[in-house]
């Protein structure tokens, strides 16, 4: 059963590869969260890096952690028309390289704020835009209308399961 939405035809495969797409789909839904987390769980350590009082954590510490909502929310509101004009596949690739660059910049120039600031930016941008993407269900457009029902099954779970 295709979504009302989804126009694209369905992609016969087999289903040990629809098991193995939706395994790294879980591992990368797993691996978005722990980042998106990573800050909340670090500020104690951030701030002792960076010098900060304690009144500095809490209002420098809560921009750093906001910013990454305020780019969320922008992209799942204005960039939800892409997945559909190029496809949640190309959005999902676009959205980890975005992704994996925020992290990379944080890594290596976060002790610069405004540096660690855009990255977390960027961050909220990139995950917005992955999970506009798992919303328009790439593992279900690519089943096949028998034995579909344990692997969507546990796609759908990783997807709302996890909102």
């Amino acid at each position: 059963m295709m979504f009302m939405f989804d126009k694209s035809p369905r992609l016969q495969l087999s289903k040990r590869y629809r098991w193995f797409i939706s395994a790294i789909l879980v591992i990368v839904v797993t691996v978005s969260y722990l980042a998106r987390m990573s800050v909340s769980v670090a500020l104690p350590m951030i701030s002792g890096e960076m010098e900060w009082t304690s009144a500095q954590e809490g209002s420098l510490g809560g921009i750093l952690m906001g910013i990454f909502l305020i780019g969320y929310g922008f992209s799942n509101v204005f960039f939800g028309r892409y997945v559909d004009r190029f496809g949640p596949r190309s959005l999902l690739v676009v959205s980890m390289v975005t992704w994996s660059a925020a992290l990379a910049l944080g890594a290596l120039l976060g002790h610069l704020y405004w540096i660690f600031l855009l990255s977390r930016l960027l961050l909220g941008l990139a995950q917005g835009c992955f999970s506009r993407s798992r919303a328009k269900s790439p593992v279900s457009g690519s089943l096949q209308e028998r034995g579909e029902g344990p692997t969507l099954s546990t796609w759908r779970e990783v997807l709302w399961g996890s909102c």
